[in-house]
């Protein structure tokens, strides 16, 4: 078997299983035949781009993703390794909580020094943001409306938007940001 037949099998079972997927439901979302996933999960077969293309928009995935090296099951990152950016001078800090996300989905813990403010493009259409405020207070823009956000609130809004995060405080703003690019079946 081919590595990238053996990611594929790995992955596809893989991904099937966690959204409770029968191989026949899979194929008729994807509109294939069920001995079409049977084949590309025992990695026997040669399929099509057609019929990967089909598989990957069924469960919402890239044929990237399906072809992909298979992630490990369980990974421990030391706090060097977690990815980190850091914006506006340092003031600003991005910290991913999901090392290999899907596309687009994001998890990230932001942490604002006093006075900073951060500006996010729109993501794409239909994308939905929750933030959580774990420490301090965030002040959100949101279509042109604030939002103040406490220790402890969730703010949930339409993030196809262009929005603002500020820090209106002096001390520290610590919060958890999901970005979902569109509700999950």
């Amino acid at each position: 078997m081919t590595d990238l037949a053996h990611n594929l099998a790995h992955n596809l079972t893989s991904l099937r299983k966690q959204r409770q997927l029968s191989q026949a439901q899979l194929a008729t979302l994807a509109g294939i035949p069920r001995s079409t996933i049977t084949h590309m999960e025992s990695g026997a077969g040669n399929p099509s781009l057609s019929n990967l293309a089909r598989v990957a928009s069924a469960l919402k995935l890239t044929i990237e993703d399906l072809l992909a090296r298979p992630r490990n099951e369980i990974r421990l990152l030391s706090k060097d390794q977690v990815p980190s950016r850091e914006k506006a001078d340092g003031m600003i800090k991005l910290i991913r909580l999901l090392t290999d996300p899907p596309k687009d989905l994001r998890y990230d813990r932001l942490e604002m020094a006093g006075s900073a403010v951060l500006k996010s493009r729109p993501h794409a259409r239909g994308t939905v943001e929750y933030l959580h405020v774990v420490r301090g207070q965030l002040q959100v823009t949101v279509g042109g409306s604030d939002y103040p956000v406490a220790s402890g609130e969730v703010l949930t809004f339409p993030a196809d938007q262009p929005h603002v995060y500020r820090n209106p405080k002096s001390l520290t703003v610590v919060a958890i940001s999901l970005v979902l690019p569109r509700p999950f079946d």
